[in-house]
């Protein structure tokens, strides 16, 4: 893993499109959603917990549960946006969050960023790389990015680079109980605390039958699935990554996979609303994520 974090990143865009596009399909309650991303998938993580020693740093814990509630926010944010505007601008614009967690964790790690200083060149052209996975991606989109959709969203972008270099802190801090401990307290207690906020306020305000009609039911299993999955491949690949952004950059790759998908769907469904990825934009996401695999 410590030589294919890289590659770990891949799948883990992969999957990050497959959660996306589940609310695209299912198109259930987003607190409803929600709950099944955090509750079910801390219960389905819960039998296993005697396999796992507990990481003794209590900044874990706190970061852990952290992780959480802002998870709770961002993802709800961004599935609201997916059904009002459309997954594929969701996508576009979430990649803009990778320059915030480049910046942010130079702050949190200035060693790395004195180290890219004595390689002037080789850290402008992993910057130029970065500069061009969100380029690829923002032209690539399938639909106009109003105002209105980039002002939803702006928030969780923000958010969003916390969430990737808490990742990859809280996943470091928790080593001394082993990796696999670390990934999976850290996956059941950000899991846990983003689904409670999202649990309560589905009960004040749905019907709670709706948790067990059996179509949000296979949907949240998809999801819950999805997440477990996605937490076992990432949070090692951003320990073993130099900064968590080349992880974000490279997992951006995405909304190509949210794309092929739609084209495959509604061809099955015999409609006409599919469309063709921009060749020149896949070009450039291609040529940066490779070169950007290649700096490191």
């Amino acid at each position: 893993m410590e030589n294919l974090w890289w590659l770990a990143a891949l799948i883990s865009g992969m999957l990050v499109g497959v959660i996306i596009y589940l609310n695209q399909i299912f198109k259930m309650p987003s607190s409803l959603l929600m709950s099944y991303r955090g509750i079910l998938t801390a219960l389905l993580l819960l039998p296993f917990c005697c396999l796992f020693p507990l990481p003794q740093n209590p900044w874990f814990w706190i970061l852990s549960s952290l992780q959480g509630l802002i998870v709770a926010y961002c993802d709800k944010k961004s599935f609201v946006c997916a059904r009002v505007y459309g997954g594929e601008i969701v996508a576009a614009l979430r990649p803009f969050a990778v320059a915030f967690v480049l910046v942010f964790w130079w702050f949190v790690s200035p060693s790395q960023f004195i180290e890219m200083l004595d390689k002037p060149i080789h850290s402008i052209l992993i910057v130029l790389c970065i500069v061009g996975v969100m380029y690829s991606l923002f032209v690539n989109r399938t639909g106009t990015v109003s105002k209105n959709a980039f002002k939803d969203l702006l928030p969780a972008l923000i958010l969003y680079s916390v969430i990737d270099v808490n990742n990859k802190y809280a996943n470091t801090i928790g080593l001394d109980a082993g990796l696999a401990s670390s990934v999976y307290w850290y996956c059941f207690m950000s899991s846990l605390f983003a689904g409670l906020p999202n649990i309560t306020k589905f009960l004040m305000h749905r019907d709670w039958k709706l948790i067990f009609v059996p179509k949000y039911m296979f949907g949240g299993l998809m999801m819950s699935g999805s997440i477990i999955i996605l937490n076992a491949i990432k949070n090692p690949a951003m320990v073993y990554a130099p900064n968590p952004a080349y992880i974000s950059a490279i997992m951006a790759a995405y909304p190509v996979w949210i794309i092929a998908w739609n084209c495959i769907y509604y061809r099955f469904k015999n409609a006409e609303k599919y469309h063709h990825c921009n060749f020149k934009a896949v070009t450039i996401l291609l040529v940066s994520i490779i070169s950007l695999i290649l700096l490191q």
